[in-house]
């Protein structure tokens, strides 16, 4: 994740140590992590929220995959020139994360089948698009208690170029720190499953994948 973070700030902030802790999409799932609860969770808690909250990211990534696509069309080619070429960079940069978060999902989805599947409440709540606001506000919660709003497809054409980028700054950091916080996660899981047992074997194969994604 390092280096697609780094090319993004590069190629579209013209910073390549831009940093603004400050921000935060009101949209992403919660890295805030209450300690507590956490080791309370059971199996299927723990495992969808994962799927939930990796579903979230690649939504978030296909819709800026999409703005690239819009930003590094035909039409702007002769405007563009050398930075229409790397934006079509970091649009495959960013098809190869959700090729690689797609992977990581059915991974996840392929353990939650081997669980008993207890009534679960609505995982993605469908609204207003993705906004950014200032860190100030403590109050939120953690990932797992958090409802997750799916930002709109066609809301971008109204926001500037700049808050745009600032979103996909956004949403990599916070992919690339989420990446670190499920990996707690997933050592848990294999820790409680720990023997000869293909539950076992799964959970390892998707730590792995996990732990390619965010250094790849």
């Amino acid at each position: 994740m390092r280096p697609h973070l780094s090319r993004q700030k590069e190629e579209q902030l013209d910073d390549k140590q831009f940093e603004d802790r400050f921000l935060e999409s009101q949209t992403l799932p919660s890295l805030s992590t209450d300690f507590l609860h956490w080791l309370r969770m059971n199996d299927w808690e723990r495992l969808s929220a994962a799927s939930r909250d990796l579903h979230t990211f690649w939504y978030h990534l296909d819709i800026k995959r999409r703005e690239l696509k819009a930003e590094c069309g035909p039409r702007t080619a002769q405007k563009l020139g050398n930075r229409r070429k790397s934006g079509h960079m970091l649009f495959e940069s960013i098809q190869g994360i959700q090729t690689d978060l797609r992977d990581l999902m059915k991974k996840v989805k392929f353990q939650l089948k081997s669980l008993s599947s207890p009534t679960s409440p609505s995982m993605v709540n469908h609204s207003d698009g993705l906004r950014l606001r200032s860190r100030v506000n403590t109050n939120s919660l953690p990932a797992q208690s958090r409802t997750v709003s799916r930002p709109s497809a066609y809301q971008h054409t109204s926001k500037s170029l700049w808050t745009r980028r600032l979103e996909g700054y956004v949403i990599l950091r916070d992919l690339e720190r989420y990446l670190i916080k499920l990996a707690r996660d997933f050592i848990l899981l294999k820790i409680k499953h720990k023997g000869p047992g293909s539950q076992h074997k799964a959970l390892t194969r998707t730590k792995v994948s996990m732990t390619q994604l965010h250094h790849s």
